[in-house]
């Protein structure tokens, strides 16, 4: 976990023309060379993005302002010791799954039977007009521990997830991290769970999507730590089985 996650590991699939290929609407992959194009973000612990032109958006304002046919997510990189799920609403409707236990082989933080590739995609469905994204993390997969875009609706009060704008082959694109550990850096008692504010909890890059840039500076932990990469120390604490949903 204190070294670099090597971007030279990638998912293992053939390399193709196209910078993303399909199968079905339930097996969406990324290509080796798009996400890398994502990964390569992914730095050490609580380390500035190489990429500091990128733009930080608002994740609370996340939309697709013309509708969107076949909307997709795909999942970068985990680094938690929890086993997480992740869920998404449109126009404040109901939540819904997108994947119940995410967990990789081949992630910061690997587990040997983890479900999930890295690049590993999912449909989010087509929409019409003005259409307004929300993502919440159930932190190790315990929907009364939810944290999304929102940070007054989050248990702590404080913000969960980062959102970055990124263009890659030619599309706009949306990088997201989530912080999965209730409270401020370090803090411990009470509820809090000692994070490490890293934002690399859960990876995914949204298509297509566009946002808000921040009009104020957002708060120091989430500005200078999008996918850090968690300590080793601690994740002892954080491996539990995961809660049912």
């Amino acid at each position: 976990m204190q070294s670099k996650f090597l971007t030279g590991l990638m998912i293992a699939t053939a390399s193709v023309a196209s910078v993303f290929y399909t199968t079905t609407a339930s097996a969406l992959q990324l290509s080796n060379s798009m996400w890398s194009q994502f990964n390569k973000y992914v730095q050490t612990e609580r380390l500035q993005l190489e990429g500091a032109e990128l733009l930080e958006l608002d994740p609370a304002s996340l939309r697709w302002e013309n509708g969107v046919n076949d909307a997709e997510i795909y999942f970068i990189n985990e680094g938690a010791g929890f086993r997480n799920a992740l869920y998404y609403s449109v126009n404040n409707g109901p939540e819904k799954l997108i994947w119940g236990d995410i967990a990789s082989p081949n992630s910061i933080l690997s587990e040997s039977d983890g479900p999930m590739k890295l690049g590993q995609g999912f449909s989010l469905g087509s929409y019409q007009g003005n259409t307004q994204l929300s993502l919440s993390l159930a932190a190790n997969g315990n929907k009364s521990a939810m944290y999304g875009g929102v940070a007054a609706n989050n248990a702590d009060g404080l913000q969960h997830m980062v959102a970055y704008n990124v263009n890659a082959g030619g599309e706009n694109w949306v990088l997201i991290g989530f912080e999965d550990l209730f409270g401020a850096e370090g803090a411990t008692g009470g509820n809090n769970q000692n994070s490490d504010r890293d934002f690399n909890d859960v990876v995914v890059a949204v298509r297509g999507v566009k946002g808000t840039a921040f009009a104020s500076v957002p708060e120091p932990s989430a500005m200078l730590a999008l996918l850090g990469v968690g300590s080793f120390l601690g994740l002892r604490r954080r491996r539990q089985s995961t809660n049912e949903i």
